[in-house]
């Protein structure tokens, strides 16, 4: 491509190149009679007939091209919304990112419903999924550091043993979410609708959080759960989820 462009901008210069010698050394009386020559040659070509034809198929030929290259779009973008699902998909209940973050991210630009995907496992951190819908996501062992959940519909997810340590999730719903040795350390809790009949299953860490609902801390303190800083919270962690791995 860029071979292409270097040559045409060879041709353009050349062209000008000779017109400016033309013009500053062919005699006056010869530039005239090529000047005549040619304007009458292009009224001859606007009132041949045939001439007019081929520039109808010319405009329908850019019509055309138009029609044909937003099809080719559509059929492209079709083709990533595919290959992005299918890597979703094949990587579901295997841990690490697997290019699932930008694909996630692409999909959720294009208004895609998340609800009931496998994300067990899965590291991403700080993915912007913020706004999309998230319903009864397997979120199971899955961390989603620094994520921006920000008015994502969360309802119904299970988070258990998930770190969401230092998320946003101002204005997310997470109504009916599995809360089961879940870090929330840092998490910013601005709007929140998380419902006190949630399936908050203690312990989940609660350390250092922002921004809580009016509330919150009195239901905390009533329900027992943690605030440990990370060193502690670890502790826990890994006994529960050795517990929970033996048991299931």
């Amino acid at each position: 491509m860029l071979m292409y462009l270097f040559w045409l901008v060879v041709i353009v210069i050349a062209v000008r190149g000779v017109w400016w010698v033309w013009k500053k050394r062919a005699p006056i009386k010869l530039q005239e009679y090529w000047k005549d020559k040619i304007k009458g040659f292009n009224e001859c070509l606007e009132t041949n007939p045939i001439v007019g034809i081929f520039k109808n198929i010319g405009y329908l030929g850019i019509v055309f091209a138009i029609i044909l290259f937003g099809w080719e779009w559509n059929d492209r973008d079709f083709q990533r919304k595919s290959q992005a699902w299918n890597l979703v998909y094949l990587a579901s209940g295997h841990g690490g990112d697997g290019g699932r973050i930008e694909a996630l991210e692409y999909l959720k630009k294009k208004g895609s419903d998340f609800s009931g995907i496998n994300l067990s496992k899965a590291v991403l951190d700080g993915i912007d999924l913020s706004g999309a819908i998230l319903k009864g996501v397997d979120f199971k062992f899955a961390s989603l550091v620094h994520a921006d959940l920000s008015g994502a519909n969360l309802q119904n997810c299970d988070f258990h043993f998930t770190d969401l340590s230092n998320a946003n999730l101002e204005n997310a719903d997470i109504e009916g979410a599995k809360i089961y040795v879940t870090n929330l350390t840092g998490v910013d809790l601005k709007g929140i609708n998380y419902g006190y009949d949630n399936k908050w299953i203690l312990p989940f860490n609660v350390y250092d959080v922002k921004n809580p609902p009016e509330g919150f801390h009195e239901w905390c303190k009533k329900n027992e759960c943690v605030e440990h800083n990370a060193e502690k919270w670890k502790k826990i962690f890994d006994k529960k989820r050795k517990a929970y791995q033996d048991h299931y």
